[in-house]
């Protein structure tokens, strides 16, 4: 005979229902903070531990309920002007996911961290048990706020380590794969131009590592140049062309434009890949990373899934971060040379 404490072993201790410790230990229902902060230690001290299959069944709908279990996503913009974060295809991936296990999602947007307190507060009334947060900013001090009744997942770029398991386009490994095939297609002067970010990103520190380390035989290091978005790319296209470049990896596809437009013949002239694919990448066959921004939403959706049915909440003591590679579409603007230029 088991040994191991049950639910009804925590209720009968505590003179409760089973359906009220079950509730209580969710932070679901009509349970008071105070009687679910003391069902925890109960159980805590009784060494009982959920079963995650029985607690995924209490957690999420009955097939045929409209409603299903709120989470809460947060988006915001880093700078005044500029879209929302997480993007929309992350959203898109979020809800397709969760919609499938049998949440419903509600989109909130921040302007700053002093609307945070009250919104949390607001989203522990009405029953939200987890929230997706976005990209953090420079006054979102995540420490300063109360996250213990809510699962929380990170998704999308960031400017240092989240405090949250996060799920994010990875960065290093597949900027590396773009530049070896540069490399191994015959290119020997590559440059690589990115934009500034009014804080620098973790993506940043990564690409411009990767230029660092990637060598072409024979050949210089990639060279690295940031324009301000603000300021246009007619100093990235000076710069270029006094490095006498054979191949150039742009952030976006303004880069690849502003080549084109200043009379430079792609992939004649040199060749080029961009570090984010969007529509117009597969109708002008550009080489481009294909981020898979959508599956970064679902993968996002299964670990809070997860984190729910172990009851996992507030900021973790380790967080971890699940990273997404992109995909590779190889074009025809870097087309392997005959002989290196």
């Amino acid at each position: 005979m088991s040994n191991v404490p049950t639910l009804k072993d925590v209720a009968a201790k505590m003179g409760l229902s089973e359906a009220a410790v079950s509730l209580g230990l969710r932070h679901a229902g009509n349970i008071s903070e105070a009687t679910c902060k003391r069902i925890e230690k109960v159980a805590l001290e009784m060494g009982y531990r959920p079963n995650p299959h029985a607690a995924a069944l209490g957690t999420r709908v009955r097939p045929g309920d409209a409603k299903g279990v709120p989470l809460a996503i947060l988006q915001r913009s880093l700078k005044a002007g500029a879209g929302l974060y997480p993007i929309q295809s992350i959203v898109d991936g979020i809800v397709e996911r969760s919609s499938q296990l049998g949440y419903r999602i509600e989109c909130f947007p921040v302007r700053n961290s002093t609307e945070f307190p009250r919104l949390l507060r607001t989203l522990r009334s009405r029953g939200f048990l987890g929230i997706f947060v976005p990209p953090i900013g420079d006054d979102f001090r995540a420490r300063d706020f109360d996250w213990s009744q809510f699962s929380v997942v990170g998704c999308g770029r960031y400017d240092q380590s989240s405090l949250f398991h996060t799920v994010r386009q990875e960065i290093f490994e597949s900027t590396r794969f773009l530049l070896d095939e540069m490399i191994r297609n015959g290119y020997r002067r590559i440059c690589l131009g990115l934009l500034k970010h009014d804080l620098p990103l973790l993506d940043d520190y990564a690409r411009v590592a990767v230029a660092k380390i990637s060598v072409p035989p024979r050949g210089k290091p990639t060279e690295v140049f940031f324009s301000d978005p603000d300021e246009g790319l007619s100093s990235f296209v000076d710069w270029v062309r006094a490095k006498k470049a054979d191949a150039v990896v742009g952030f976006s596809l303004g880069h690849y434009y502003a080549l084109v437009d200043a009379g430079i013949k792609i992939p004649r002239d040199m060749g080029f890949a961009s570090l984010h694919q969007y529509d117009d990448t597969d109708k002008l066959q550009i080489s481009a990373l294909r981020t898979l921004d959508k599956h970064i939403g679902i993968v996002a959706a299964n670990r809070m899934d997860t984190m729910i049915r172990h009851h996992e909440r507030g900021i973790p003591t380790v967080a971890e971060q699940i990273t997404i590679r992109s995909d590779f579409f190889p074009g025809t603007t870097m087309p392997a040379l005959k002989t290196p230029r």
